[in-house]
């Protein structure tokens, strides 16, 4: 996989170098971990290595619009489900009774406010 991805970079690069004036050239080797290094969806058939092959594979054939497409955009939307993740997670403790293991996660998170209310409150 390491080799690859260095292939995939090289190709990025070497545009690069070809035209320094060439913008998408600039753009194509900052977008390469997007494009290539995506999370991995749940549930795929494959490993996540034969995934990051076959992106690889799919970057040095050129189908960087398909790949850039792909690739989760919403970063606002993924934190938001992030948090959404540790507020759950942190009801389920404090159902549990492990009020001190919520409320650290809570902190650990950068959450503030009552993990003891959020449970009160929260849906089953």
């Amino acid at each position: 996989m390491r080799g690859l991805f260095t292939e995939c970079a090289m190709v990025a690069l070497q545009r690069m170098r070809v035209d320094t004036d060439d913008a998408d050239a600039y753009k194509l080797f900052v977008l390469l971990p997007r494009l290539v290094l995506q999370p991995v969806q749940q549930g795929v058939k494959h490993g996540v290595a034969q995934v990051m092959k076959e992106r690889c594979a799919r970057f040095l054939r050129g189908e960087w619009e398909e790949l850039y497409v792909e690739a989760p955009g919403d970063r606002l939307a993924m934190a938001e489900a992030d948090e959404e993740r540790v507020l759950r997670d942190a009801v389920r403790l404090v159902k549990a009774g492990q009020l001190g293991k919520a409320a650290k996660s809570q902190a650990n998170a950068g959450n503030g406010g009552d993990v003891a209310e959020a449970g009160a409150t929260a849906p089953c």
